[in-house]
């Protein structure tokens, strides 16, 4: 915890000087825009209430490390939804209707070494992933948040605030038009030269795993490793497996995750 804390604290604290520097006497016709990764939102909010940095005021000082603990506990949380995603990927890879893939993973990853570059080279595990997280998705939706006075035009209509708006992206990941074959698990549709399932521009538009704008989750990336790392020691053994009972498993409707392998996935590990 003190190592990736102190990795983070040092990340945030440059990323605050710096927007803290841009935006000293910037002036209204060139105030910072919330642009950029959740840490320089972050950055730039605390900068538009008037804050300091870790070296003002006490009230400074005190949303300023209340911020940057919490971006501790954003990264953390990455991991309940990381052993979620995996338990589903087991769940898909070793389902008997997939064992063609399951064998090209294990034949992938049986090339690559288990580094960081290695991972990151890891294509069809990417892929993998991705597709888990079509058919099992963790979050699918984004809310925005309309302020009193102000108003937004969703498809010619205008919304006054105050109110909340739900953008919902997981409607699509199941639809045939955007999806071919949507209900089978095809991680193959992810990759490039897959031809005619290639996933669309537009599929690739709606596909939002993990939120989109200042709503996109601080820990994807880590999360999306740690997926890989998983399914790389799993393939590892050549003969290992998870049986379970097709009939009673299943992936199935929640509220977090929106979709999950029910009864914690009931299984055994076999190496045959």
């Amino acid at each position: 915890r003190e190592r990736i804390s102190a990795v983070i604290n040092e990340r945030f604290d440059a990323i605050f000087d710096d927007r803290l520097k841009r935006g000293d006497g910037a002036g209204e016709e060139n105030h910072l825009q919330r642009v950029g990764s959740a840490m320089e939102q972050i950055a730039d909010a605390l900068i538009d209430s008037g804050c300091t940095g870790k070296d003002g005021p006490y009230d400074d000082r005190l949303s300023y490390y209340t911020a940057r603990e919490n971006l501790y506990l954003l990264l953390e949380a990455s991991h309940g939804t990381t052993m979620y995603i995996t338990s589903s990927l087991m769940y898909l890879l070793n389902h008997p209707d997939n064992y063609d893939t399951l064998q090209r993973v294990r034949k992938e990853a049986s090339t690559l070494s288990p580094t960081y570059d290695g991972l990151k080279n890891f294509s069809l595990g990417e892929a993998c992933t991705q597709e888990t997280m079509r058919l099992a998705p963790i979050a699918g939706s984004v809310p925005y948040y309309i302020s009193e006075g102000k108003s937004v035009k969703v498809q010619e209509k205008t919304v006054q605030g105050p109110a909340t708006l739900m953008f919902i992206s997981s409607h699509w990941y199941s639809d045939p038009d955007v999806f071919q074959e949507a209900d089978s698990f095809i991680p193959q549709r992810w990759l490039d030269d897959n031809g005619d399932l290639a996933v669309s521009t537009f599929a690739k538009k709606a596909f939002r795993p993990f939120g989109s704008g200042r709503h996109i989750c601080l820990g994807y990336p880590l999360a999306k490793l740690v997926i890989k790392a998983n399914l790389y020691c799993f393939v590892s053994k050549a003969n290992r497996s998870i049986q379970f009972d097709t009939k009673k498993v299943k992936i199935v409707d929640d509220l977090f995750p929106m979709k999950k392998v029910d009864e914690d996935f009931p299984g055994k590990v076999v190496c045959e």
